[in-house]
């Protein structure tokens, strides 16, 4: 089995956007290219997995797109932040399981310096996934395979504009501003983590 490890702020959408501009179209063609290539299950291996309601806009949004829901997430480790928790992370998520052929990190934070054995894609913070990064991730996962289901067609910009407007927009915002979520600058490196509500 394929995985991609996808962090989600830096990689779907840049790392400073707010709640009204997440989940930048533009990104999530990128990895449909990915996952219409290849295959590769989504692991989700964001600070976004430590928030329930997050992670369901998460598999909400990428059913929007015709990909395939989070087939799992990451563990958050008992302590740290940033690059070195998050490979911690993937590396454990990894040790547990032995059906996986080949994986691919995708993510904004720099990970081969913390041992990711050079399966890491980093994206640029300020842009998030581009077709390149793809290309680069369909190397990595072993180039295009031939039994690859088809993914369902993704939404048509009248859809995305219809969509914004939408009652079950509104409620997803809602969502995720109780699940507080703060883009924070750490040590030049954008991350976002979740607090409680009652922050």
């Amino acid at each position: 089995m394929r995985y991609i490890f996808l962090d989600i702020d830096g990689v779907l959408h840049p790392a400073t956007a707010g709640t009204d501009r997440q989940f930048s179209p533009n990104c999530l063609r990128a990895l449909r290219t990915i996952v219409g290539a290849t295959g590769a299950a989504l692991i989700l291996s964001s600070s976004w997995q430590s928030s329930q309601a997050a992670a369901e806009v998460v598999d909400e949004e990428l059913a929007r797109w015709g990909l395939p829901r989070c087939s799992g997430r990451t563990s958050a480790g008992p302590t740290g932040v940033g690059a070195a928790a998050r490979v911690g992370e993937i590396l454990a998520w990894l040790a547990a399981k032995t059906e996986v052929e080949v994986w691919v990190a995708l993510d904004d934070l720099p990970l081969l310096a913390h041992r990711s054995d050079g399966r890491f894609v980093q994206t640029d913070p300020a842009v998030g996934l581009t077709e390149a990064d793809a290309a680069r991730a369909i190397a990595l996962l072993g180039g295009p395979t031939d039994d690859t289901p088809s993914l369902p067609p993704p939404p048509t910009e009248e859809d995305l504009a219809a969509t914004l407007l939408s009652p079950a927009a509104k409620s997803r915002e809602r969502r995720l501003l109780s699940a507080s979520v703060d883009h924070t600058v750490l040590g030049g490196a954008a991350f976002s983590f979740f607090a409680s509500p009652s922050r």
